[in-house]
């Protein structure tokens, strides 16, 4: 179970999150594609864990969070597809 952070450790985070967005910025689209996709078949392969430990930490069924995980490893995928073909630089 994760503690409460404290304002040096939400700093640290923060820094550590703009230093990968600087890294992430420059991957092309496929390789931003490939992340999303190994990130959904991770949270799958992770499934159970996963939902075990937010049903200790959310108090929600189970049910809900497979659902919400489902979901949440269809947006990752359809992203993906999307990002892959840059059909949004267009807009």
């Amino acid at each position: 179970m994760q503690t409460d952070a404290n304002p040096a450790g939400i700093e640290s985070e923060v820094q550590a999150s703009y230093e990968a967005f600087q890294l992430f910025k420059k991957t092309s689209l496929q390789q931003r594609a490939r992340l999303l996709k190994t990130i959904a078949t991770e949270l799958e392969i992770q499934r159970e864990v996963l939902i075990r430990l937010a049903i200790l930490e959310t108090n929600l069924t189970e049910a809900r969070l497979h659902s919400e995980l489902t979901r949440t490893i269809f947006q990752l995928t359809s992203y993906a597809e999307h990002c892959a073909k840059g059909f949004w630089l267009d807009v």
